[in-house]
């Protein structure tokens, strides 16, 4: 195991706070595909926490011509955990894709004696898989507010409300996502567990050494570390490094496909002499980045779904290492801590850059966010998530499907559709009747015998109707 995999697996084998989750042996994480490529998110977190009590298989839809071999593989940075490759989903063939998937985990079930599995969705678009697998229980974990999200397929949003309903169990990651789900389905049983922290995985005190080399040529250092994608409003990263060119804003991600306009934007902002990104960096590096900063920053763009649901995980992950956070308008962070300063407007989070760093934050204002960060930590949440799951998941619980939900608001054509292919694909056609040879015929006609088997010589000789007569009883 390499040094990142070494540290990610300490922080992930800390002691269970469950040991008694007899109603389960296992649990499948329902997700999009693009696993491998993420920074530690909520997902990391309770997969982590899920695999030190029982099995944990992450289902990733990335095949789009499923392998006949259906091997998971291990993930080697969380303990207990796997990786299980299954068939992509599309919106008019999500009966077929359904089936697919449902093999494909029963197959994998199959393999590892898997009887009680309870599920755990963060993906709508498997929502047929989601209600074709039998399961002791089916938690949808909110992370987004996809009724705030534009552009979206009616489909999509028919998913996820499938997803929804079928739920013994939903958990949001803030008060804003819960309120849309409670508003939009009508159920008032939606629970929420913010976002935190691993509060052991970012103890210590070694510094990165690349970004700290950058001291040498800049006053000061702000680090944003994550996905470089749509939600980033580059007009605002484009703002303040121009008005505050002594500070140099380190970027470490990924970069997403973006739109042409934010792209420009993007590439307008590298080319300040105050702005480097530095690309993805490895989970492991980040609290060494962010000791290595002098200030945090997180510069979303002003959209209702940001504003309304946001709650970055990023934004404890730094306070985490006592770094100070500069953050765009996020209503489920307001009021966290002193050194969480959240921007109303543009010019609010220019002024706040300029001034908010570690040197300068009062201690009792980093003592406070210490006190949040403890408060917030991922062990504590996965505790408030099982107590809340546990009683859905009782050993006496049988294991079930919810199909019929599923078929009332998808819609039966493509299900049927599907399960029709599938028979045909199998069934057997009926044969022909068989054809008696001429032989055969004659046997079973005393006057075709007569008619027929005589020498031609005589039968010529016979009667026209009788030499038709045999002739008919013959081909009958």
């Amino acid at each position: 195991m390499n040094v990142a995999a070494d540290q990610l697996s300490r922080a992930a084998t800390r002691s269970s706070p469950v040991e008694q989750l007899s109603g389960i042996d296992s649990v499948y994480f329902l997700m999009f595909a693009g696993w491998r490529d993420e920074m530690m998110s909520n997902r990391w977190h309770y997969a982590a926490r899920w695999a030190r009590n029982v099995p944990v298989v992450l289902l990733q839809p990335n095949q789009i011509a499923p392998r006949i071999e259906n091997q998971a593989e291990p993930e080697v940075r969380i303990p207990g955990c796997e990786i299980l490759s299954i068939r992509a989903t599309g919106e008019s063939t999500y009966g077929a894709d359904a089936l697919i998937q449902a093999g494909q985990v029963y197959d994998h079930m199959r393999q590892e004696g898997f009887r009680r599995p309870l599920l755990w969705c963060y993906n709508p678009h498997l929502a047929g898989l989601y209600a074709a697998l039998p399961a002791v229980a089916r938690v949808y974990h909110a992370t987004e507010n996809y009724f705030h999200f534009s552009g979206l397929s009616d489909f999509f949003f028919r998913e996820l409300r499938v997803a929804l309903s079928t739920s013994d169990v939903i958990l949001a990651v803030s008060e804003g996502v819960a309120a849309s789900i409670r508003e939009e389905t009508g159920r008032e049983d939606v629970e929420v567990i913010t976002n935190g922290c691993d509060r052991a995985f970012y103890r210590g005190d070694a510094v990165d050494r690349e970004l700290a080399s950058q001291r040498d040529r800049f006053d000061r250092v702000a680090v944003y570390a994550g996905n470089i994608n749509g939600r980033v409003d580059f007009e605002l990263v484009d703002a303040v490094a121009a008005a505050h060119p002594s500070t140099l804003l380190a970027f470490y991600g990924p970069v997403a496909v973006l739109t042409q306009e934010d792209a420009r934007t993007w590439a307008r902002v590298l080319r300040r002499r105050n702005v480097r990104h530095f690309g993805p960096v490895p989970s492991s590096r980040l609290p060494d980045l962010y000791r290595a900063a002098d200030v945090g920053f997180i510069p979303y763009k002003r959209e209702r779904a940001l504003v309304e649901n946001g709650f970055p995980l990023k934004a404890l992950e730094m306070g985490a290492t006592a770094l100070p956070v500069v953050s765009s308008y996020m209503k489920p962070i307001v009021g966290v801590a002193e050194a969480l300063v959240v921007a109303h407007t543009t010019d609010d989070f220019i002024s706040a850059f300029g001034t908010l760093d570690r040197v300068r934050t009062r201690p009792e204002a980093l003592v406070e966010l210490a006190a949040v960060c403890d408060a917030n930590d991922y062990d504590e949440k996965f505790i408030s998530a099982v107590r809340l799951v546990t009683p859905a998941i009782s050993a006496e619980k049988a294991v079930t499907t919810s199909l019929d939900v599923t078929l009332h608001q998808l819609g039966t054509g493509p299900w049927y559709d599907a399960c029709v292919s599938y028979w045909k694909s199998v069934a057997v056609p009926e044969r022909p009747p068989r054809r008696r040879s001429r032989f055969e015929r004659v046997l079973r006609r005393p006057a075709a015998v007569t008619a027929l088997l005589l020498p031609a010589s005589i039968r010529r000789r016979l009667p026209s109707a009788l030499r038709r007569l045999g002739r008919h009883l013959a081909e009958d």
